[in-house]
């Protein structure tokens, strides 16, 4: 299988287990998906299925843009002292909520496909919807009404070059395969799945440098001061063919806490590369913690950096590996607490010059970070103990701006435990996020795209009461059969 082709295959993953996301398989007879488009929308969807899937869908949108009230959280932490600054010398906070803007005229990217799903959100929480309805949408650059990209799918993965990979799909001689589908030439190709899918395995698949996919890891066993036992699964994709190991992950002084082994996601952390020739991780034990980057094959460290308290939130490697953005604790003098630190350096341990810390809000508890493909932006959620919510902020390493990517009409990202804040990224840079509105007395899901540099979010999707969205990634089609 050429490159070329590679870079336009659509592989789909769905109908499996995931501890992640419980889900229960529901088929409907109708592919009408249960959302509206910014308020109200109806659909209709006329689908013919060969081996390949076709689908054309009509749709006929009323749009309204009525702020509904919004989401109350309790504070269930008293805050912490406060005594590093909201504001640091040197970098520019935007003191703004976005611009946010409904214009279905025009979009805020572009080029491409935003791809998604709909289905029911429990508790009002922006974890992932259960799909109810068979299908993939999508909304593009060019329409900014849902056009129906692929089904039938449930859950899917998207590469970086905007394919998806599927799994579960069991054949006529009951076998389970794997399809992989071409937007370009709508051809389908289907590969016999030669090894058992496992439960707590992580999801969605890994796109290596290499042309493989990480296709699924479980990790067996923890050891403290040494290391982990992994159970690793590739795909070839020039061959079609699995590969499975068994892997031995040495990690000297390696640290995470052992009751929270039970839960299967142990504190402390241990991100390997995409090239699989370095590992960032968790270090030390009693009142001395660090985090280490290891070379793989020679065991050199490259760098280390001490915090003061055992960090549990996982790093983010590029693409390619070239480079890793992480967190570590710094002091709040005076206290017993620590802001939180970004710091991204290359895999050789150079450390990258940041906007000057703390951001505003960093002296919180930050949940989860993530950095757009072209390296400008960094996105973070945190916890505010002052409020009880999560909040998200978006730092702009080259102008050093950093904005709060706040709505005053609603809680858009919804409070710990329950909560997690996912984000995806558009080529250019433009944040794709789902936050929580209420409609008609109900929470859902409202879908936008938020132009960074113009700091203007647009409202493209906004899921019926009750219901949510997933966000599967971005394709380069605009225009699906």
């Amino acid at each position: 299988m050429s490159k070329t082709i590679m870079t336009q295959l659509f592989f789909i993953f769905s109908a499996i287990s995931l501890a992640a996301c419980s889900i229960q398989a529901i088929r409907e007879d109708e592919l009408t998906p249960a959302v509206t488009t910014m308020a109200n929308m109806e659909a209709t969807a006329s689908i013919t299925q060969t081996q390949n899937p076709t689908a054309t869908v009509q749709m006929r949108p009323t749009v309204t843009a009525t702020p509904a009230p919004a989401l109350t959280t309790t504070p269930t932490t008293a805050p912490i002292p406060t005594t590093s600054p909201t504001s640091t010398p040197g970098i520019i906070v935007r003191m703004e909520c976005p611009t946010l803007i409904s214009n279905i005229a025009s979009s805020v990217w572009p080029n491409g496909s935003i791809l998604f799903n709909t289905g029911r959100i429990w508790e009002g929480l922006l974890w992932w919807a259960e799909v109810e309805q068979e299908g993939i949408w999508a909304i593009s650059a060019g329409n900014l009404e849902p056009q129906l990209a692929y089904q039938p799918a449930r859950y899917v993965a998207v590469s970086p070059d905007g394919a998806i990979l599927r799994a579960g799909i069991v054949s006529d001689n009951g076998s389970p395969e794997l399809i992989l589908y071409n937007f370009i030439t709508q051809e389908t190709t289907r590969i016999s799945v030669s090894v058992a899918w496992r439960e707590y395995s992580t999801f969605p698949p890994r796109w290596l440098p290499d042309g493989r996919i990480e296709y699924y890891v479980v990790i067996d066993e923890w050891k403290l001061g040494t290391g982990e036992t992994r159970d690793v699964v590739f795909l070839d994709l020039a061959t079609q063919t699995f590969e499975s190991k068994t892997w031995e992950l040495n990690l000297p002084e390696y640290e995470f806490f052992e009751y929270d082994i039970e839960r299967g996601y142990p504190s402390g952390f241990a991100a390997v590369d995409p090239t699989y020739k370095r590992v960032l991780y968790t270090a030390g034990g009693g009142r001395h913690h660090e985090i280490r980057l290891l070379d793989l094959e020679t065991g050199e460290v490259l760098w280390r950096g001490s915090t003061p308290s055992l960090v549990d939130v996982p790093p983010e490697w590029s693409e390619d590996g070239s480079s890793v953005l992480l967190l570590v604790g710094e002091p709040i003098p005076g206290t017993s607490f620590a802001w939180s630190k970004l710091v991204s350096m290359t895999r050789d341990g150079i450390e990258e010059e940041l906007p000057p810390q703390p951001f505003p809000g960093a002296e919180s508890y930050i949940a989860n970070i993530s950095r757009s493909p072209n390296g400008r932006f960094i996105f973070y959620s945190l916890y505010s103990y002052a409020t009880g919510g999560l909040h998200g902020y978006v730092v702009d390493t080259l102008t050093w701006e950093v904005g709060d990517v706040c709505d005053p009409e609603h809680n858009l990202f919804g409070s710990l435990p329950y909560d997690n804040v996912e984000v995806d990224w558009l080529p250019e840079g433009q944040l794709v996020y789902r936050v929580l509105v209420e409609k008609e007395g109900q929470p859902a899901h409202s879908l936008r795209v938020l132009d960074i540099p113009s700091w203007t979010a647009q409202v493209i999707f906004e899921a019926e009461p009750g219901h949510g969205v997933n966000v599967f990634g971005w394709t380069p089609i605009e225009e699906f059969p």
